[in-house]
């Protein structure tokens, strides 16, 4: 029988797919659609997603901004983002079992020697910063698609010599406009806006 590591959620972005793990955090921001959920979760060591599709999407459909939770799941990869996918989530009321897995954390790691670094500033504080850069980085490339596309479409290395930016950024807005539906890839890797 497999047991899930009590870990930080900067050991989970760390860990291989297919590891089981357990983290405790603060649910920062959600995202819901009809066929899934996305949570984001920060424990000041890092900020991760809960994904949760189709059926099992049950899970999370409870959890608001605001609530600590502990999550036990499995890590996943898509597109080279490291996410949680839940098997058991509980909503954490009691201050002192946050302070006792908090600890329990820290012992294991120490135990095994690894390094451990707490931000701080708080985890909402971190998070709309990054979600304030996303959305700009995100209209720049909406607008660099518009103001670049001659009926062919635009290629995202065409998006990154525009702007300067890292390839890695143009993607990942990419990604969040398409999921959004701002944009769409009539062929593998040249976008168009709607």
């Amino acid at each position: 029988m497999k047991f899930a590591k009590k870990v930080f959620i900067s050991q989970a972005i760390k860990l291989k797919p297919k590891e089981l793990c357990r983290i405790l955090g603060v649910v920062v921001s959600k995202y819901e659609t009809e066929n899934y959920i996305i949570i984001n979760v920060d424990d000041a060591t890092g900020v991760i997603s809960l994904r949760a599709f189709g059926d099992d999407k049950t899970l999370l459909e409870n959890v608001e901004k605001g609530q600590s939770v502990d999550v036990v799941g499995e890590v996943r990869e898509y597109r080279d983002e490291k996410y949680i996918y839940p098997h058991v989530l509980s909503i954490v009321n009691d201050p002192n079992f946050e302070i006792l897995r908090k600890l329990e954390i820290y012992h294991e790691a120490l135990s095994s020697g690894e390094e451990i670094t707490v931000s701080e500033e708080t985890g909402e504080e971190r998070f709309a910063e990054e979600e304030e850069v996303e959305e700009d980085l995100k209209y720049a490339v909406l607008r660099a698609i518009i103001e670049l596309d001659t009926n062919e479409g635009v290629s995202a290395e065409k998006i990154v010599e525009e702007l300067k930016l890292s390839r890695k950024d143009v993607e990942e807005a990419i990604k969040k406009l398409i999921n959004e539906g701002e944009i769409f890839e009539p062929r593998v890797g040249v976008y168009k806006a709607i």
